[in-house]
């Protein structure tokens, strides 16, 4: 049923019954095998299937953002953008800005048939305080396929103005009855990083456009930790094993209709977790703690590690001062002995170091947020080269040869 196969019948009389709530025109064909493989195919014949419903097309909220949308990108650019959190009772929304060629078209292509259809959706000016609902109307003349496009104009000779769109809704022929709540986990955040065996309070964002949310319940990992019945929808979950973790909300309104959002959190994950130190350790260094946000072990053992440093110099510690940084720069290059005893060297090279990476020689790669990103020597003592993005760098990973992928925001 146009080109996707919908049934498998094995036996007699090969009898299969068919209902498609969605209306369209549908090209029907059969392909017969025999025991010894081989095939034959009947003639296609069409069916046309009128709808039986009427309620919603689609409902788009844009916590996915504009991935069920395709975005024009001529005559002024792309102007169609994410915003998180600004969207009705702070979930995500769509803003449009600058020129008034642009349009969003919806990706699914959908069968109109002959009447009106109602559009609604939720606007507001960038400089408004609450989001205003508009009812539109389509009178559609012609049955047939067709793509659901949505632009916004300017009025008259109104000067440039930052508009946001949230919650935009097809209703017509072949639609629902009801559609799902919106729900968006608040806290923590994603990719948030938690600590073992220490409660976290979930809460969440979540409301139902044409009725009432019921409950929201959360799972981590398919496994079920709680669930709330009013805002803010809290509850309380205790890690008890490190790791990355699906965490998934799922709201029900009351009519039993259910939507879901998903985050990563990490629990004590290595690769990712920020550690504290204290540096008047037996290391030598001041008093308080810092922050050692990446770390690698060269060939011969010596330990490197990105960090947050202050002025203090450890005993027979020795000091560069790289890239134009002072000894007040904070973003430091330490270099520590195999056997974790001694400080070889502090290299002073920004504000900021916050992730390294090395290559199979040795040479140390280092994110420095607004510096970009800058490669060292092995002993850490000379720049090799130095490179700023117009975004700051946050991640670095090198590989064998030198070749390295930055991740940037």
């Amino acid at each position: 049923m146009n080109n996707e196969r919908v049934a498998l019948i094995k036996n007699e009389p090969y009898t299969f019954k068919w209902a498609d709530p969605s209306p369209g025109v549908y090209q029907v064909f059969a392909i017969a095998t025999d025991n010894t493989g081989l095939i034959s195919s009947s003639d296609t014949i069409s069916i046309t299937s009128n709808a039986t419903s009427y309620g919603y097309i689609f409902v788009e909220n844009f916590e996915e953002g504009l991935n069920n949308w395709a975005v024009s990108v001529n005559s002024g650019g792309n102007d169609w953008k994410t915003r998180e959190g600004l969207g009705v009772n702070g979930t995500n929304c769509v803003r449009r800005k600058s020129t008034d060629k642009n349009f969003m078209r919806y990706d699914n292509l959908l069968y109109f048939g002959v009447g009106n259809y109602q559009v609604k959706v939720s606007a507001k000016a960038n400089v408004a305080t609450t989001f205003t609902t508009y009812d539109l109307e389509i009178n559609n003349t012609k049955s047939g396929y067709g793509y659901f496009i949505f632009r916004s104009l300017k009025a008259g000779t109104s000067s440039y103005i930052e508009l946001l769109i949230d919650d935009l809704i097809l209703i017509g022929a072949g639609g629902e009855a009801n559609i799902a709540p919106i729900v968006k986990i608040v806290s923590p955040t994603n990719t948030s990083e938690v600590s073992l065996n220490t409660p976290i309070t979930i809460t969440s964002q979540a409301y139902d456009l044409f009725g009432s949310v019921a409950k929201v319940e959360y799972f981590v990992s398919n496994q079920k930790i709680g669930e709330a019945t009013t805002s803010p929808f809290a509850v309380q979950w205790t890690p008890a094993n490190a790791g990355v973790y699906n965490l998934k909300a799922i709201a029900t309104d009351n009519e039993g209709k259910t939507g879901e959002n998903s985050i990563t959190i990490f629990v004590n994950y290595l690769d990712r977790k920020v550690y504290d130190y204290v540096v008047s350790s037996y290391l030598g260094g001041e008093g308080g703690s810092g922050k050692v946000w990446g770390t690698k072990v060269l060939s011969d053992g010596v330990i490197v590690l990105a960090c947050d440093w202050g002025t203090v110099i450890p005993e027979g510690a020795v000091v560069h001062l790289l890239n134009g940084a002072t000894i007040n720069s904070r973003g430091t290059i330490v270099r520590i002995a195999a056997d974790g005893k001694k400080i070889l060297s502090l290299t002073k090279i920004s504000d900021y170091a916050v992730d390294l990476s090395i290559d199979n020689t040795d040479n140390i790669y280092v994110a420095a947020a607004n510096k970009g990103i800058i490669k060292l020597n092995r002993l850490a003592d000379e720049v090799i080269f130095a490179k700023t993005f117009t975004r700051n760098v946050y991640r670095v990973d090198a590989g064998k040869t030198g070749f390295s992928a930055v991740l940037a925001r």
